[in-house]
């Protein structure tokens, strides 16, 4: 108990409008499969996009034609996370979507 107690006066937290706060204690941190202890940083500084592909729409989309796409909540979706420790402008997370779209059940 007493080093949960330690753990929580020394744990550091960020908060976001829109997202909530995340903190640095388990399990998002201090555990073996996350052993380095990195909050969030803020999205608009990082410049977070966030790209919206289904089987009508293959190409890379602005805010208004993801407001203006056939998406249906109901459908299978599937989210391509491609790091969160770099700026996510590789090509790869893109051609993965397109490759996954003509398959028919991906």
């Amino acid at each position: 108990m007493l080093q949960k107690w330690c753990l929580g006066l020394l744990s550091a937290e960020v908060c976001f409008d829109e997202l909530g706060c995340f903190n640095d204690l388990p399990p998002w941190g201090g555990t073996a499969q996350r052993p380095a202890s990195v909050l969030p940083w803020n999205p608009e500084e990082l410049g977070t996009r966030f790209l919206l592909f289904t089987q009508r729409n293959r190409y890379y989309q602005t805010d208004q034609t993801i407001h203006a796409s056939n998406y249906g909540g109901t459908r299978k979706t599937r989210f391509i996370i491609p790091g969160y420790l770099k700026k996510g402008d590789e090509d790869w997370p893109q051609e993965m979507c397109k490759v996954g779209h003509t398959m028919k059940n991906f």
